[in-house]
């Protein structure tokens, strides 16, 4: 059963529930507006209803602490979601290793301290950091030489083997090599 209000021209329904067990099988038996009697069919208990009328400023105002409530409900349940079906426990996990579209190679260490939102660190970053044994500083740069691949290719940018990078100090000293190797050819 349903408890109806009236706003001006507009019929708002809302379920009704049992006062004694919270059911919502409700049925009603007499109606005299503004006062309806109902009997809970799951407990037999007998209550009454009262029809108010409601202006639309008031009726808006509660759809809105509703509507508040119930987004704030959908929000902290996506949350926990996205959390439950993240990283190995997602469906569409491939073992933590991803290559973005510029052919640099990603690979999934949440707990790393240079790692992205996503948790994620770029692999040849930490082919180097094994190599040196320690982490690597943001403003060092690890440059790929081109040994196997010419310098540019995605194929060069997805070869992390240690004799393919070289580490820089910063990007400055990374943009110099660039451009003696520029001068040369």
């Amino acid at each position: 059963m349903l408890k109806k209000d009236i706003v001006s021209n507009v019929v708002v329904y809302r379920p009704i529930k049992c006062p004694q067990c919270g059911s919502k099988k409700v049925k009603c038996h007499t109606s005299k507006p503004p006062i309806r009697y109902h009997k809970c069919k799951a407990c037999g208990y007998n209550f009454r209803s009262i029809e108010i009328k409601v202006n639309k400023k008031m009726l808006l105002e509660e759809n809105k602490k509703i509507s508040t409530w119930y987004r704030n409900i959908i929000i902290k349940k996506r949350e926990k979601m996205s959390k439950r079906m993240s990283g190995p426990n997602s469906i569409s996990w491939k073992g933590g290793r991803i290559k973005d579209s510029r052919g640099y190679i990603w690979i999934h260490q949440k707990n790393h301290p240079h790692a992205n939102k996503w948790g994620y660190v770029y692999e040849h970053r930490l082919v180097m950091e094994k190599h040196l044994g320690r982490y690597l500083e943001l403003k060092e740069i690890v440059h790929h030489k081109g040994t196997r691949y010419h310098i540019g290719s995605i194929e060069n940018r997805g070869d992390n083997r240690i004799k393919n990078l070289q580490l820089f100090k910063n990007n400055a000293e990374h943009h110099k090599h660039h451009k003696k190797l520029r001068a040369t050819t």
